[in-house]
């Protein structure tokens, strides 16, 4: 005969009140007959979705107040009870993440940030398409989550040389904040190969278009070539909404790209004229000290 383990949280703090055996440690309850099925066979199957929906609104609760640590703790209560809620996946990490931007340990917080990438990087597995309608908002919640870390304030080091010369590693952290993006970009691309209905395809489409947009006009944190890339999967986006007669509001990226690339050929091209004149200008001062000298 087994020992007496609760099904929810793996406890044996199992104590029998009134009539039913009561976790310790999470509070579930056993009837005599679960309990002794248990004992015996060593679990037993119990419909925990009361307990999942109770922890996703105090998840969702604590989210909203922006109290990181307890958005962690219940989104991971979600998850233990329901490993495929992609919520609970993404959620307990991002409440990590935004909690460790309050400590002033870069290291530590880019392996928390590396953690809520690789949960992006499962969501896609655990995305049921049967079920598209009902995670379309929460998929696009976690888009826009992602996309707000671009405006959270966070700790960072100041550094002062021995000349004076001031510095931080705040671009570590705004990497962090890109590699997150560049993730949950590539985890959309996985999911729309899952997709076979047209409805759901253009949700997605008009979802990376949301968070391409962001990366090519909102992120003053990105330099001119990091932005080139998603003018060409924006491109991409755009092409794929229209073959699809879908109606949609986007910019004219190639004529942005053309555009774009011109600026920085021209200020490349200004960039060299200014270096030859600046070389001639040079050459003809040491040309005139010479002959000062000879003089």
């Amino acid at each position: 005969m087994k020992a007496l383990v609760c099904e929810m949280c793996g406890s044996s703090d199992l104590i029998k009140q009134d009539g039913n055996f009561v976790c310790q440690h999470c509070g579930m309850k056993y009837s005599l007959e679960e309990a002794k099925k248990m004992m015996v066979e060593g679990t037993v199957k119990v419909d925990n979705s009361d307990f999942v929906e109770k922890y996703l609104q105090n998840a969702r609760r604590a989210k909203q107040k922006e109290d990181w640590e307890e958005t962690e703790k219940y989104y991971n209560m979600v998850e233990q009870n329901d490993p495929s809620n992609i919520e609970a996946i993404f959620y307990s990490s991002y409440g990590k993440a935004k909690a460790s931007l309050c400590v002033n340990e870069i290291y530590k917080r880019e392996a928390i940030f590396k953690a809520l990438t690789k949960s992006i990087s499962i969501l896609d597995d655990n995305y049921d398409p049967n079920n598209s309608q009902a995670i379309a908002p929460v998929l696009e919640q976690i888009v826009i989550d992602a996309i707000n870390l671009f405006g959270s304030e966070f700790v960072y080091t100041k550094t002062t040389s021995g000349s004076g010369l001031v510095s931080d590693d705040r671009d570590k952290t705004y990497q962090l904040f890109i590699n997150v993006g560049v993730e949950m970009y590539n985890t959309l691309e996985e999911i729309l190969k899952k997709l076979t209905n047209k409805e759901d395809k253009i949700f997605l489409c008009k979802l990376e278009l949301k968070l391409i947009d962001f990366f090519i006009y909102g992120n003053s944190h990105l330099s001119n070539q990091s932005k080139l890339p998603w003018y060409d999967k924006a491109a991409i986006k755009s092409d794929a909404l229209k073959n699809m007669n879908a109606n949609f509001s986007c910019k004219n990226y190639r004529s942005e790209k053309a555009a774009y690339e011109q600026h920085l050929a021209d200020v490349q091209k200004t960039s060299n004229g200014c270096m030859i004149a600046f070389g001639i200008v040079a050459l003809i001062c040491i040309i005139a000290f010479f002959v000062l000298i000879w003089l």
